[in-house]
């Protein structure tokens, strides 16, 4: 396979508070990415604001899901996890754009942010990406963008000490610039690219919420049947006395295993060490976000080696959890998705 990449900034969503936004990807084409610039502008009146959330631009964003065909959800996510898994480029040494920032409580009017993301449509720890893209000459795809209410106690600050607000809805936006994939004929025999007449495939990703009420050794998280599972991303938050939802590493402790229905183990691993060797394959050691744990399941990342699951093979997650002031298991399911 041989391509061209054709980057192409395609369109600007204007936030409206509690609203939804749907940008329809051009038709007949590949795509590898998406890169994601949110920015934001808020007024601090009379008395400051605090605590701000984990990714605290991105928290803007309640929902984003990636549409085939209108009614099938090959991505669905918070704007939050969007961030926590994109914020870091893992291909390139899991480095953050230099520009990225907060938006600080302080009081004052016209205080900005901005965040960028780049979101690939292959799994992160995919050997050849090539084999994946968004295929819009089959199907068709949307990226909807659910916002939340700026204004809001738990959307940019945990606590609002007297009101935030927004002078106009362009100050809040998100620039969307996708990243196209042009086929290249092999350069020694002219021969067609093999994607010319064969669809890729392209990675899927669901998020979870569950709350977590009491202390249980056995806290089991089916995956869904019928998927082919690359991996979990299972991100514990909390809530500490406030609407400020971080990442947290007291939520589940022991060992987190990868067993069937029946009562076969496949993954049996120390919480501790799957932190410890989440911080180095993403390239952030010591930085690496609280609650972030990288359950791979595949040996080195072929499109050969996933775990598919159905009625004989039925695999569940199993944690020893405890409870926080408002905790939550997010388990993050990717998958490798056919067009």
């Amino acid at each position: 396979m041989a391509f061209q990449f054709n980057q192409q900034y395609s369109k600007r969503l204007n936030y409206s508070p509690n609203g939804t936004d749907v940008f329809r990807l051009p038709a007949a084409n590949l795509y590898a990415s998406f890169d994601a610039l949110l920015v934001a502008k808020v007024n601090i009146l009379t008395t400051a604001s605090s605590n701000l959330p984990d990714y605290q631009i991105f928290n803007l964003i309640d929902n984003i899901s990636l549409m085939q065909d209108v009614k099938n959800a090959v991505w669905s996510l918070s704007g939050q996890a969007l961030a926590l898994m994109f914020t870091n480029d893992l291909r390139f040494g899991g480095v953050a754009a230099a520009g990225n920032k907060t938006i600080p409580g302080t009081v004052a009017n016209a205080v900005s942010g901005q965040h960028y993301l780049h979101c690939p449509f292959y799994p992160q720890n995919a050997p050849n990406p090539g084999e994946f893209a968004v295929d819009t000459r089959y199907h068709t795809y949307d990226l909807v963008i659910k916002w939340k209410d700026a204004t809001a106690a738990s959307s940019l600050f945990g606590t609002i000490g007297s009101s935030v607000t927004v002078t106009a809805n362009t100050d809040i936006y998100l620039d969307i610039q996708l990243n196209k994939l042009g086929l290249i004929p092999n350069p020694q025999t002219g021969a067609p690219d093999i994607l010319t007449n064969i669809k890729p495939l392209v990675v899927g990703i669901q998020e979870q919420r569950i709350g977590i009420t009491q202390a249980n050794s056995k806290f089991d998280i089916a995956l869904p049947k019928f998927d082919s599972y690359r991996k979990v991303l299972l991100y514990t938050t909390d809530q500490a006395n406030t609407d400020q939802e971080l990442g947290v590493n007291s939520v589940i402790s022991g060992d987190v295993m990868l067993m069937n229905s029946q009562n076969q183990t496949f993954n049996d691993v120390l919480v501790t060490m799957l932190s410890q060797r989440t911080s180095q394959t993403w390239g952030q050691g010591a930085n690496i976000n609280a609650g972030l744990y990288d359950f791979d399941f595949l040996a080195f990342g072929s499109v050969m080696d996933v775990l598919v699951t159905n009625t004989v093979n039925d695999m569940f997650l199993r944690l020893n959890v405890t409870p926080g002031t408002n905790a939550y298991v997010r388990p993050i399911m990717i998958t490798q998705e056919t067009q």
